[in-house]
């Protein structure tokens, strides 16, 4: 019979050196992979954002590979993948808003239960779920202090420009309905404020026909917002 080949001491350390070195190198090669898709995903929105403001909204439909990849890495590295969430750009908000709360919305989704398709679905209607607002007027967009009834107005007629944009891709499926009803969904009141003599906020009684899509979409959405500089 054939003897097992020994191995001494310091061939083992080295070994364990070269596996710890290659799962070091892989790590760090999913992260670089992650920044990749990140810019992949800033620039495809960017295209897609100027293509609604000239009136030609382009498909959507390469922004699946992207969200595909977004899912596989959440699940490898979870902390790295939030950590991208800062990344932001106050002269290009719109842009990096929807790509983190993408992110963000997939983390949620995924410590929910979702599948990886449904995970796909969230991160879909997330990544383009404020799109509409690409067609208000930039000084609208970056004004301060507060609106105008008539500026309110054209702010909630935003996600209608959304959903519009989906309607005029393709044929009208079980997944186009899912965006549409999120989209619209996820910008509504999520309860009702139960106050005291005095007009004081004492609850909220949330409402129970929302979709959970949605839920989730207006939870990254408002985080978000509220911690990013505008």
């Amino acid at each position: 019979t054939a003897r097992k080949p020994r191995i001494t001491k310091k061939e083992k350390e080295k070994l364990e050196k070269e596996d710890l070195s290659t799962a070091d190198e892989q790590k760090v090669d999913r992260k670089k992979y992650a920044m990749t898709v990140y810019a992949r995903a800033v620039f495809f929105l960017t295209k897609y954002m100027q293509s609604i403001r000239d009136g030609k909204p382009m498909s959507t439909a390469k922004a699946l590979r992207i969200i595909q990849d977004f899912v596989d890495i959440s699940r490898d590295q979870r902390t790295h993948f939030l950590g991208m969430t800062t990344l932001k750009q106050e002269s290009d908000y719109l842009v990096y808003h929807q790509v983190n709360v993408c992110l963000m919305a997939i983390v949620f989704g995924a410590e929910l239960g979702l599948t990886k398709p449904q995970l796909r679905d969230l991160g879909y209607i997330a990544l383009f779920h404020d799109a509409g607002m690409a067609t208000l007027p930039e000084d609208l967009a970056a004004k301060r202090g507060a609106l105008t009834p008539e500026e309110r107005a054209l702010i909630a007629r935003a996600p209608l420009v959304t959903v519009r944009n989906i309607l005029m891709e393709k044929a009208i499926t079980r997944a186009t309905l899912m965006r549409v009803v999120t989209t619209i969904e996820h910008k509504v009141d999520f309860g009702t404020a139960v106050r005291d003599a005095k007009g004081n906020i004492q609850m909220i009684i949330p409402k129970t026909n929302l979709g959970v899509y949605a839920k989730i979409l207006a939870i990254c959405d408002t985080y978000d917002a509220l911690t990013s500089k505008r």
